[in-house]
């Protein structure tokens, strides 16, 4: 056994009345070198992976790892590790790679040294799914070239959203495939022409006469959503389990395409352009056959019934602003008047550091929807300006991008203050000073349940009033020692909560994490701090 002089005896015995976590870690440093050892199962099944490679890989040195692949049994063994923190993950044909007790970006990492069972562990691997189908036409003929878009729910922003997934064309069968797909929550679009479709346009330009065809070919098919819905609201989910290997098929139906007439400021030749809600925003909406029939008039081929965001280009060439407007299209032959339509606003923002300083020279500047969505952003110029022209009216919040990480401290239009968002208001310039910081400190701490360190459960940073500076939250998993680390935290008072099986909740939604608030703990960063930060005492972990 190693031997400590008397000195540093008393101070470790010290820090184990003031700082009890440190007494744990003191024990790494005599500690004998352990074994990672465990088995790689399937997390559909349970049963036993054999032929897994797994790895294991020193946190603070990625260069240090070592690899071996699982016997018939799934079994694994790393022997003779030194004390320290290790990942442990594992990838197997057929299987999605993940590390060690894994969610979402997060995982806990293995730690020797400190008497705790690095032995017995179980990796569990999700087997790959895979979604394909058909896409078919009224007749039950296969529809080539359509594209089939997948959504997946996402909940990383502690947030319910619907984000785009992967995009897939289909065959000359009508055949698509999206496969290696993580479990989840998805849906399914699909955009499509119908092969024999013509939409010639309501006005000849060149003699003035109509053409007509027969109204049958005169079709198109509305964008559909499983389970052959035209309504995104009505477009039904699509749960995939580790492995599951699911079908769905879409019916097309042919639609009347419309023909309308659009009357616009001016006489310039810019179109207006369509969009039409979705599940994660605004699609595009191409138009077939758009001609300028007389001056400020526009005709428009090939549309289908329903609403529909109209976006009209500024008159003034050094206004940089559309114009937009909400329509529903409901029969053949309709006109608009858009030369009413509301102008976007824009924002002028002046950047400025806590404490004073120079902002960096590589940072940018994003509005963000309430919902999660980018609706614009540009990058500071040399006088410290971001500009952002063209913002549909609404409240966004802001986030800072740069080569480190940056938070907005706050929002402040002439003097006055208001969290981390902006008003843009119909055709107003609005100027507003954004106050960032550099996340300067990484906040280390222990998860315990019962006086037990706990490992896997999820840690967050919640700031003080969470819905106005959803960009200040920090997150972590526990490792098996139940340590955690939040890192790159701006200035600022912050609370701290563990939560057990939390992965699922609307973390950043106040109405949710204030519930786990009152028995979370407090900590204040403080201006001009850097590096590491301790928590002066243990978070008790919370069940969901």
């Amino acid at each position: 056994m190693t031997k400590f002089p008397a000195r540093a005896i008393l101070l470790l015995a010290l820090s184990a009345i003031f700082y009890p976590a440190l007494a744990q870690e003191a024990t790494r440093i005599q500690g004998d070198p352990s074994r990672i050892s465990g088995t790689v199962v399937s997390a559909a099944s349970g049963s036993p992976l054999a032929g897994a490679r797994v790895s294991i890989t020193d946190v603070k040195d990625r260069k240090n790892q070592r690899t071996l692949l699982t016997g018939d049994d799934g079994h694994f063994s790393f022997p003779h590790v030194p004390p320290g923190k290790y990942s442990l993950v594992a990838a197997r044909r057929g299987f999605l790679t993940a590390a060690y007790d894994q969610h979402e970006a997060f995982a806990t990492a293995i730690v020797t040294g400190i008497g705790l069972d690095t032995e017995n562990l179980t990796l569990r691997l999700q087997p790959s799914a895979m979604l394909s189908g058909k896409i078919l036409d009224e007749a039950d003929e296969p529809v080539r070239e359509a594209n089939v878009t997948l959504y997946r729910q996402d909940h990383r922003l502690g947030i319910n959203r619907i984000q785009r997934f992967e995009d897939e064309a289909t065959d000359d069968q009508g055949s698509y495939e999206f496969s290696f797909l993580p479990p989840g929550t998805y849906f399914v679009s699909v955009k499509a022409t119908p092969w024999y479709a013509v939409h010639p346009p309501g006005h000849d330009a060149q003699n003035g006469q109509v053409t007509l065809v027969d109204p049958s070919l005169d079709v198109l098919y509305p964008i559909t959503y499983y389970q052959d819905s035209t309504d995104p609201d009505d477009a039904l989910p699509i749960p995939i389990r580790g492995g599951d290997h699911l079908e769905v098929t879409l019916h097309l139906t042919p639609s009347p395409a419309l023909h309308l007439r659009f009357h616009v400021e001016g006489n310039d030749f810019s179109m207006p352009s369509l969009q039409q809600r979705g599940l994660d925003g605004t699609e595009p909406v191409g138009t077939y056959g758009a001609q300028l029939v007389s001056p400020g008039e526009w005709e428009m081929s090939g549309i289908a019934a329903g609403r529909y965001s109209i976006s009209l280009p500024s008159q003034d060439p050094s206004n940089a602003n559309w114009s937009q407007l909400d329509m529903d299209f409901t029969s053949d032959g309709e006109e608009f008047d858009t030369t009413k339509a509301a102008p976007n606003g824009s924002v002028k923002v002046q950047v400025a550091m806590i404490g004073g300083g120079a902002p960096p020279d590589t940072l940018s500047l994003q509005l963000v929807s309430p919902e999660g969505r980018f609706v614009s952003g540009n990058q500071m110029d040399a006088k410290g300006i971001v500009n952002l022209p063209n913002v549909p009216p609404g409240q966004y919040r802001f986030d800072a991008v740069g080569s480190k990480r940056y938070s907005v401290i706050s929002v402040s239009d002439h003097g006055r203050k208001s969290g981390n968002t902006v008003t843009v208001r119909t055709g107003t310039a609005t100027e507003v000073t954004v106050t960032i910081a550099e996340g300067t400190v990484n906040l280390e701490g222990f998860a315990q349940k019962d006086g037990k360190p706990m490992s896997g459960v999820m840690v967050v940073l919640v700031p003080q009033q969470p819905e106005a500076n959803r960009e200040l939250f920090r997150r972590d998993q526990s490792d098996l020692d139940g340590s955690f680390v939040l890192r790159d935290i701006a200035p600022g008072t912050y609370t701290v909560v563990a939560i057990e099986n939390g992965w699922d909740l609307d973390w950043s939604e106040p109405a949710v994490i204030a519930y786990y608030l009152k028995r979370g703990q407090t900590v204040t960063i403080s201006p001009g701090n850097k590096g590491s930060q301790n928590l002066p005492s243990r978070v008790e972990v919370q069940s969901k």
